[in-house]
């Protein structure tokens, strides 16, 4: 924001729109998922996506126990993946770690030797 706001009383008028592109950005690294996807069960509906495509009757709504049904079963399942991608990611993590610590000699008798 510093780089595109030089005027830093604009920031409160410019943080709504900020925190919407943050909530809708998928995270490659960690859960794979944008925060609201894993929050809501489903992608953001952007601005843009109200203007291109027309919402459906109240007729064509799918009924209430079943959406909820739906849901519980999409949630589960982004809440698996994002649990497995942050189990992979962390131990890519201690990998690294790992890659860049030296082994000890832990041969603690050699040392007391008397």
């Amino acid at each position: 924001m510093r780089t595109t706001l030089t005027d830093e009383k604009e920031w409160p008028n410019k943080l709504t729109s900020v925190q919407l592109a943050y909530n809708a950005t998928v995270c490659p690294d960690t859960a794979k998922f944008s925060p609201y996807h894993i929050l809501f069960g489903r992608h953001m509906n952007l601005p843009i996506n109200t203007l291109l495509f027309k919402e459906t009757n109240q007729q064509d709504r799918p009924k209430i126990q079943f959406y909820v049904n739906e849901l519980t079963n999409r949630l589960q399942l982004i809440w698996k993946f994002c649990n497995n991608n942050l189990s992979d990611s962390k131990r890519q993590m201690a990998q690294q770690y790992n890659l860049k610590t030296r082994q000890r000699n832990s041969n603690v008798y050699h040392m007391l030797e008397i």
